[in-house]
């Protein structure tokens, strides 16, 4: 189908120059055609004369057809002439229909001073010719007057009338009564005033037709169905176009989710027995670093290559009956009928194979990695609902254990996501049966030791959930459409304990940093929800801050920077968190209002002392790293997971602002936090730290 623009454009260019060329060639004349009756095609010659008291002789050529009459008693009625007998076979004459004019040349002699000549071109046709009678024949006839001499007269044929005595004679209708030249069978040439006694003489040289082998009206017909063809290619090419934009994705060329559909539902149709439907639901693995990293272009380069490895690998397994298809962004899918599990299993490993071949970008080289699952059904049907569930669960199997693999459906994987609707359906309750609970984890100024600021930590009192920490359920709870409902309850709680503890608040200058999920900055309404809530409880902008992941920017990025600009008007400080987890480009600290970096855990852990006291040199280069950034942008860097005081003395001389971690305080409960800070138990002193570590 994509080919078939592409000759639909070739046939339109052709039919588009074909109709100029044949206008152009028209108006060239090279249509015009000629007949020449005077040659040996039409050699029969009869002399005609209506008195038989004239007298005659006659001879005949290729040249000239000359006829004389010696009229010696006048009448009225007396003509003599040439006869030229043209048809084949009775009845089977030529036809002249094509041409618009004859040219004849002729030369007379006779004792009149103005002669008359009548040509008459005689018509065949069985609705009033009569086998045994020539005069049958229709007299399509024009009457030249002239002096005696040389003719040459051109005649355009529209000036030919039919002979009025022969209607009369053989009593034809109206309707038969018209000029007719589709059945010549003779033509004659004949001086038609013999009234004076005397010689006449009539020499014939030349009739010569001249017409079009296509006139105007036959050739504006034919550019016109041409013209007619050509809207219908046009109407053609552009149904195929909107059907190639409805379903086919613009960037790859492959069918999109529509094209999908059409296919699936083509194949449900045309299938009168069981067919397994086997799909494999693929996702291209942190596509969104590459392309923060690198630039769109270069990932609209992953996906274009990533396409033709799977366009190669179905090729390589001779995969008939498939679809490979874009869903969205980074997600693709492929469904194979009549395909067994060894089948799959032998295409899931071609492709990656396949992968294994790195794409070249203009400043790297890249390797594709996907996390792919791999579901059947036994009956093909157009509702693929529970088949894309099934394989979409594999494929988050095969996700969350490492990524760049593929898992095919099963019990274990079934089991797995049944654990997680479990557990969305145990924090739903928890929410609406309220046992959910904050905590507090204090963050303290590198420099005075002293706590700034407290960032507020969901703990819940669920049984079902005490195994597990924010870090497993708040995913499941993104995943099942719950995490709005966590920040909202976590955010309304936090001001009301502000509200509650303002007077510490206020002395201590303190700062409740507040995480904010990438759903929350999706909703356009989520900063006048903040905005709500502190004119509820009366809260100033400074007395708390919002947490956000790199993440929060993968998708939606309009929706998530207007919502954080709005916060950001009103004082509210913004803080990164998980700063270098996400692989955040450097123009997004440009373009996003950012006040503050975290650190992440995972690199400060790379601090921790090795076996010869020295630090990991990836530690310090990536840290120093980090920091040098935000100094360059202006922004308070706080390090997680600073648990001793080798992290703390690198930290604080590399130029980290605030710290957090177990070597000052783990997270804290409401009433611990209060009493620490209203006797401030929790204002370290850095000699009583530096002595007892």
């Amino acid at each position: 189908m994509k080919n078939k623009p592409k000759l639909i454009n070739k046939l339109i260019a052709l039919l588009f120059a074909l109709s100029l060329l044949l206008i152009t060639a028209f108006s060239l004349g090279l249509f015009a055609t000629e007949l020449e009756l005077l040659e040996d095609n039409f050699p029969q010659y009869a002399v005609r004369a209506v008195n038989g008291d004239a007298q005659h002789s006659e001879t005949f050529d290729n040249q000239r057809a000359r006829t004389t009459c010696e009229v010696v008693a006048a009448g009225k009625y007396d003509v003599c002439g040439a006869s030229f007998i043209i048809e084949k076979s009775y009845g089977n004459g030529i036809d002249l229909s094509s041409y618009d004019s004859l040219l004849l040349t002729f030369s007379t002699e006779n004792p009149l001073e103005v002669s008359k000549v009548k040509f008459s071109l005689r018509n065949n046709n069985e609705a009033y010719s009569l086998r045994d009678q020539p005069d049958s024949h229709k007299y399509n006839s024009v009457v030249l007057k002239d002096s005696s001499g040389s003719v040459s007269q051109k005649i355009p044929l529209s000036y030919f009338q039919v002979e009025s005595w022969w209607v009369r004679e053989f009593g034809v209708e109206f309707e038969d009564a018209q000029l007719d030249f589709t059945n010549i069978v003779a033509f004659d040439l004949i001086n038609n005033d013999m009234s004076i006694d005397g010689t006449y003489i009539i020499e014939v040289s030349s009739i010569k037709f001249f017409g079009e082998a296509i006139n105007i009206t036959q050739l504006l017909s034919l550019v016109a169905a041409l013209w007619l063809s050509i809207i219908v290619l046009l109407v053609a090419r552009n149904r195929i176009l909107l059907h190639e934009r409805a379903t086919r994705d613009h960037l790859t060329g492959i069918p999109n989710r529509n094209g999908l559909q059409e296919w699936i539902d083509s194949l449900s149709a045309s299938a009168n027995r069981p067919v397994p439907l086997t799909m494999f639901y693929i996702d291209i693995d942190d596509f969104k670093k590459v392309n923060d990293t690198y630039g769109h272009s270069a990932g609209d380069i992953i996906l274009t290559s990533f396409c033709k490895a799977v366009k190669s690998t179905m090729k390589k397994a001779s995969a008939k009956h498939c679809i490979f298809s874009r869903l969205s962004g980074d997600e693709f899918v492929i469904y194979a009928a009549n395909y067994s599990e060894t089948q799959a299993t032998q295409l899931a490993k071609l492709l990656y194979k396949e992968l294994e071949q790195p794409v070249v970008l203009d400043n790297a080289e890249l390797t594709i990695s996907i996390s792919m699952g791999i579901a059947s059904n036994d009956v093909v049907s157009s509702d693929t609902a529970d088949l894309s569930d099934k394989a979409d669960m594999a494929m988050y199997y095969a996700k969350v254990r490492g990524k760049n693999r593929y898992k095919i459906y099963n019990a274990e994987v079934e089991k797995e996501a049944e654990n997680r609707r479990e557990i969305a359906r145990a924090i739903r309750e928890a929410i609406e049966n309220d046992l959910l609970d904050l905590q507090y984890m204090p963050i303290f100024d590198i420099e005075s030791r002293q706590v700034k600021n407290v960032e507020v930590l969901l703990r819940t009192r669920s049984e079902e959930l005490t195994h597990l920490g924010p870090r497993e359920f708040v995913p499941i709870a993104e995943e099942f459409g719950l995490i709005q409902l966590l920040d909202a309850w976590v955010m309304k709680t936090t001001f009301s304990v502000i509200d509650k503890n303002r007077d510490i608040v206020e002395q201590l200058g303190l700062c409740f940093c507040i995480n904010v999920s990438t759903i929350d900055l999706q909703d356009k309404g989520f900063s006048q929800t903040v905005i709500s809530q502190m004119q509820k409880h009366n809260i100033k902008a400074d007395w708390f801050a919002l947490e956000i992941t790199e993440t929060a920017f993968e998708s939606h990025q309009k929706a998530s920077i207007s919502s954080l600009n709005e916060l950001s008007d009103m004082g509210i400080s913004i803080v990164l968190d998980n700063f270098g987890t996400g692989y955040t480009a450097l123009n997004q600290l440009i373009s996003y209002p950012i006040n503050g970096l975290k650190i992440d855990k995972s690199f400060t852990d790379l601090l921790i002392e090795t076996n010869n006291m020295n630090f990991t040199k990836k530690g310090e280069t990536l840290i120093r790293s980090i920091i040098n950034i935000a100094n360059e942008y202006d922004l308070k860097i706080t390090a997680e997971g600073v648990e001793n005081l080798d992290q703390f003395y690198f930290l604080e001389g590399a130029g980290c602002d605030l710290i957090q971690g177990y070597l000052y305080s783990e997270p804290l409960s409401l009433t611990d936090l209060t009493r620490g800070l209203r006797n401030q138990d929790l204002l370290a002193d850095p000699s009583a730290i530096d002595s007892d570590n």
